[in-house]
């Protein structure tokens, strides 16, 4: 669909707040080396059993660090999908810790769109509700099967070519030459 690069940059076991993976020297590494115009925070879960307002303070962070660094990138961020049973785990931890998990993930989803206002360089990308049943997830309960991916990537397209054709009404003088996606 794009005419331009797009790169991922994955860091399993990333986390915002905590960063014992590195995941912030990480991403300003690659955002120097590659300088690009539209970037995509697909945020997980790993953040998620921590304390949601302090997580969202860390997302705030980010974005505000990445806004001062790099003063004509455009941020999407991606919600935290939903989770579900993890067929590979013993029926204790599902039983236990899911319900948690989950109302935690809802709480940090309703709180992620707060993170843009205000930035108009900032845009919101919803798409949990797609994964609501979790059918599109794998048999983990966590990452998305092919489906799930394919979702992803065409909710993703679509909101960046949207959010092109808006800029361009606007004539913000806004022309993207490359996008990162950042998972």
């Amino acid at each position: 669909m794009f005419e331009y690069p797009v790169r991922t940059l994955c860091i399993p076991g990333a986390k915002v707040q905590n960063d014992r993976k590195e995941f912030y020297s990480q991403l300003m590494s690659a955002m120097k080396t590659e300088n690009p115009d539209q970037i995509v925070l697909h945020l997980g879960s790993n953040d998620v059993f921590g304390d949601v307002e302090s997580t969202l303070r860390s997302y705030r962070y980010l974005i505000e660090n990445l806004l001062l660094k790099f003063k004509s990138l455009q941020i999407g961020i991606c919600g935290i999908l939903p989770r579900a049973v993890n067929h590979y785990e013993s029926s204790y931890w599902n039983m236990s810790a899911l319900p948690r998990l989950q109302r935690d993930v809802e709480k940090l989803n309703a709180g992620i769109p707060s993170l843009t206002c205000g930035y108009s360089r900032c845009f919101f990308i919803d798409y949990a509700q797609l994964f609501k049943p979790a059918v599109h997830l794998g048999r983990d309960g966590l990452h998305v099967n092919r489906n799930g991916a394919f979702i992803l990537k065409m909710t993703i397209e679509n909101y960046l070519a949207e959010r092109q054709k808006v800029c361009y009404i606007h004539d913000c003088n806004l022309i993207i030459s490359r996008a990162q996606v950042l998972m």
